[in-house]
């Protein structure tokens, strides 16, 4: 009786060790597995801000380019594919990173100097070609407890412009984060005394949260 419970405890005894072995082992497991994740992220990162550098330096080639030429023969595709493309592949590293990632911020402030590259060549076809399209400036933010205003009134102002968008034609709109400090960025919230969000310029006036029907009404 007594050697089979001294065979007991010695079974239990292993059982426990290999338990913590187990634990351990499976720890260690999680934190290789991380580092490699970790490790995909950052080259991953590393990859696309590298892609928004270059693309950023091949707008600014092809706005010298262009001057040589009439800017009025501008298709949608010159002017505005490339930045819808640069939206989307932020908007997805938002998604899966968050939006206060630190990796992400930076990028978009390179994303911001290709919107404002943007903006500027929009108003200037605007003024040379006689065209007929519309340009919203949004600013807005992405901080909760933000004293510049609500994020949650920045979210649902996002989608009425998408929505406005979908249903009308001829219009552009450039989104800019309101926390950015970026000097060009600065300048233009400057220009338009921006102080508060959700803010919208359209056609050179400054307001704050439109619905859609006031929109389509504005424009």
């Amino acid at each position: 009786m007594q050697e089979r419970e001294k065979i007991r405890r010695r079974v239990s005894k292993v059982s426990y060790i290999a338990v913590i072995l187990l634990i351990i082992l499976i720890f260690l497991l999680g934190m290789l597995f991380g580092d490699w994740i970790a490790g995909l992220n950052s080259k991953e990162f590393s990859a696309n801000q590298q892609k928004l550098m270059m693309d950023l330096i091949g707008l600014e080639l092809k706005d010298k380019l262009i001057s040589q030429k009439d800017i009025c023969n501008l298709t949608w595709q010159d002017v505005w594919q490339e930045k819808v493309e640069l939206g989307t592949r932020i908007n997805s590293l938002e998604l899966r990173y968050g939006k206060d990632n630190s990796e992400i911020l930076a990028q978009k402030e390179i994303y911001t100097l290709i919107e404002i590259r943007t903006l500027l060549l929009l108003e200037e076809i605007n003024q040379k070609c006689n065209q007929n399209f519309t340009i919203i400036i949004f600013f807005y933010t992405n901080r909760k407890n933000d004293p510049l205003g609500r994020w949650q009134a920045c979210e649902d102002q996002g989608y009425i412009l998408t929505q406005l968008g979908k249903e009308m034609d001829n219009i552009y709109v450039l989104s800019f984060d309101v926390n950015i400090n970026n000097p060009a960025l600065n300048m233009l919230k400057n220009r338009y005394k921006i102080n508060k969000v959700p803010a919208l310029v359209i056609k050179d006036k400054v307001s704050d949260y439109k619905t859609l029907e006031e929109l389509k009404e504005t424009i």
